[in-house]
């Protein structure tokens, strides 16, 4: 049974005595700590561990272990011909959810997806940010910031999340859509997206329910064409889309602290116009009481401007700048004149 270990263990669950029990404790962590409207029903997930059917890829069910202790679950898939690693559920029973536990485990699958799928072209995982899992640890604001720290960015785009029932619901749920490349990407051309879509609704989503909806499962497929049809109507104009960029991403973005300004002018850009000020006109003091000749005064200017140069780098890593700043200031101030 592979395992990999970071003072948590994940186990790679298989078919055998030892890991269905282990399973079963699991799914009871899943079903307390994952909200109704995104949970897959446990015995399915039971049903496909002991019959795996799926012609489009393998499907892996994860336990996360504390000493011999079960306290987390997890499922993910693989998709062969478009490479895309689909991230499914993640969840730890509540008392565990400290010192960087969920951290812990995401790396873990990290790891598990990297030395299990070294030609993986994407992996992705949708989350849903509705009002409903505000504070939800296994959807919501909490696992994109989560996500983020291990490589994933938010695919901005207007993402809904597809039913986990065959009945036709007049809304769904508002989500994201979070993407970690091989190598980091801040963009992913739009045909690709479609294909990355295309398999989580139709390899995976309806791959997995054609088992369980019966004579519902048209209903239910005609619910993801018509998904797969507005996303693309999204993305018909659309070349490129951002991942874990733009304005918007009201998800991921650290409060930025408003800077200090004088008269409308950055406060530190006036603080480097006053030292020199004040150095020049010390310099023109000093050389007219003390009578000095023009080679002496030149002498001081070029050792006031060194010395200023070596205070402002002290205060900006950008002190080659601050000349420039300090010319683009004078225009200003003469221009309020």
């Amino acid at each position: 049974m592979p395992r990999y270990t970071a003072e948590f263990e994940l186990r790679v669950l298989e078919q055998n005595a030892e890991d269905r029990a282990t399973l079963n404790k699991a799914l009871a962590i899943f079903i307390k700590n994952t909200a109704q409207g995104i949970r897959t029903q446990s015995r399915q997930i039971q049903y496909k561990f002991e019959n795996p059917n799926n012609p489009h890829g393998e499907l892996y069910y994860l336990a996360l272990c504390l000493d011999s202790a079960v306290v987390g679950f997890a499922m993910l898939g693989y998709f062969h011909q478009r490479r895309v690693v689909v991230l499914d559920h993640m969840a730890i029973d509540e008392p565990f959810r400290k010192n960087g536990s969920f951290y812990v485990f995401a790396s873990l699958i990290r790891q598990f997806i990297e030395e299990r799928f070294p030609e993986y072209d994407f992996a992705v995982a949708e989350i849903a940010i509705d009002t409903d899992f505000a504070s939800d640890d296994v959807g919501g604001k909490a696992m994109v910031r989560l996500l983020r720290h291990i490589g994933f960015g938010q695919v901005k785009v207007e993402y809904t999340i597809a039913n986990m029932e065959s009945r036709d619901y007049k809304q769904g749920y508002k989500g994201v859509l979070m993407l970690r490349a091989a190598k980091k990407i801040t963009k992913i051309r739009s045909e690709d997206l479609l294909d990355i879509y295309n398999v989580i609704l139709f390899e995976h989503y309806l791959s997995w329910f054609k088992d369980f909806f019966g004579a519902s499962l048209g209903t239910y497929e005609k619910h993801l064409e018509k998904l797969f049809y507005n996303f693309q109507r999204r993305l018909a104009k659309t070349a490129m889309v951002s991942v874990n960029g733009g304005e918007q991403d009201e998800l991921g973005r650290w409060p930025t602290r408003r800077r200090k300004t004088f008269l409308g002018l950055p406060l530190k850009a006036v603080g480097h116009f006053t030292l020199f000020l004040g150095m020049l006109f010390a310099l023109t003091g000093v050389g007219i009481i003390l009578r000095f000749d023009a080679r002496t005064f030149l002498a001081l200017a070029l050792a006031c401007v060194a010395s200023y140069a070596g205070l402002a780098a002290l205060s900006d890593n950008n002190a080659l700048k601050v000349f420039e700043r300090i010319g683009a200031l004078t225009v200003k101030l003469i221009s309020r004149k």
